[in-house]
């Protein structure tokens, strides 16, 4: 953990998120974190600081850092759109 997240193609070892009180928790331990040292998301012990509270856009289907207003993650459910990371 506390490490930067790398965009990657969808298959076995990708993470998978809970949204939960305006955290994107991961199954296996930490939370999505924006480290603005870096200005970059990464996973970090979840502490639920503003730098990991984020909101989500019905209508965009996207995730959005409150504190930066950086878009972590557009949402599909059809299995044939790409994911992105702004």
């Amino acid at each position: 953990m506390n490490s930067l997240v790398v965009k990657g193609e969808i298959g076995d070892d990708c993470l998978e998120f809970e949204f939960s009180g305006g955290l994107l928790k991961t199954f296996g331990g930490g939370c999505l974190d924006f480290f603005a040292s870096h200005g970059k998301f990464g996973l970090y012990e979840c502490h639920g600081g503003s730098n990991q509270q984020f909101s989500y856009d019905a209508e965009e289907r996207s995730f959005h850092h409150d504190a930066s207003g950086k878009t972590f993650v557009e949402v599909t459910t059809d299995g044939g759109e790409d994911k992105k990371e702004n």
